[in-house]
């Protein structure tokens, strides 16, 4: 298929946490027969049923979402962040998976929600730490004014080779 793909005849893709909005019917921006599908191919090859596939993928983003504003208040190299046993424990206690006890951060600063989902993937992570949570009119289109109004560079390599010929 590489071929295929540098050729831009055929794409990779795979289903987002947008897709599992769609599944749910809680957010409606494009196919949502074509999440489904792609939904029921990845259950079935997990050995899952949807709802857990469902449940995982949301975790599985809030847990995501969550490490990655914690990292972005932290000075210096987060790197290790997401491999590091006592970062992986807060995380834990954060979602009251420690039996020991149980860890709440409050943020000083608002948590900014841009994109069409950002309001529901903001919500769970609202009940895992104290911040104020801002979803700005218009924030659905925010990511796009973005990309249409930011410089885009495209980098391209040629090689001019003779041919057996001199050509």
């Amino acid at each position: 298929t590489k071929r295929l793909e540098d050729h831009y005849i055929i794409q990779r893709c795979g289903m987002t946490p947008t897709d599992i909005l769609h599944i749910q019917n809680r957010l409606s921006l494009w196919n949502r027969e074509a999440a489904m599908s792609m939904a029921t191919v990845m259950s079935t090859r997990a050995g899952i049923s949807i709802e857990e596939l469902i449940a995982r993928v949301n975790r599985l983003n809030t847990r995501k979402l969550l490490s990655e504003l914690i990292k972005k208040q932290m000075p210096g190299d987060t790197e290790s962040f997401d491999t590091c046993d006592a970062c992986q424990a807060m995380l834990d206690a954060m979602y009251g998976e420690n039996e020991n006890f149980e860890v709440k951060i409050n943020f000083h600063h608002p948590v900014i929600g841009l994109g069409a989902p950002a309001k529901f993937f903001l919500m769970p992570v609202s009940k895992l730490i104290k911040a104020e949570i801002l979803i700005p009119k218009y924030a659905e289109v925010a990511n796009a004014v973005g990309a249409i109004t930011s410089s885009v560079l495209v980098k391209k390599q040629l090689s001019i080779v003779p041919t057996s010929d001199g050509k």
